[in-house]
């Protein structure tokens, strides 16, 4: 377990052929990213195992899965203690810095629900 930024610490996973790899992300409560983490070179998948993610401008809640499409970004941050699975893959895609948060077509199922 390495950490990241205060509060936040990384457990890798697996590592793949042009960078792309899963890790878990452990946030503890409080916690905030201090950039914007940009979705790049290719797309970010993130599973919500435990807590509530929030990217910024929503919050996902445990069970949820969230794909966020190249070249989008966001600010994870909690107030509560959460632990989400996340894989990126390392594809070539074109950056757009003017892409804020993840696209509200981006994708998000909460498997946990019947």
């Amino acid at each position: 377990m390495k950490e990241l930024f205060p509060g936040i610490r990384l457990r890798p996973l697996w590592k793949g052929e042009n960078g792309a790899h899963a890790n878990v992300v452990e946030f503890d409560p409080g916690s905030t990213w201090p950039e914007r983490d940009v979705h790049e070179p290719g797309s970010e998948e993130v599973f919500v195992v435990s807590g509530t993610f929030n990217d910024g401008a929503r919050d996902y809640p445990a069970g949820t899965f969230i794909h966020a499409p190249a070249g989008s970004w966001h600010v994870p941050r909690r107030r509560t203690a959460a632990r989400c699975s996340s894989s990126t893959r390392g594809l070539s895609a074109p950056v757009t810095p003017d892409r804020p948060g993840i696209p509200s077509g981006s994708r998000t199922v909460n498997v946990c629900e019947p």
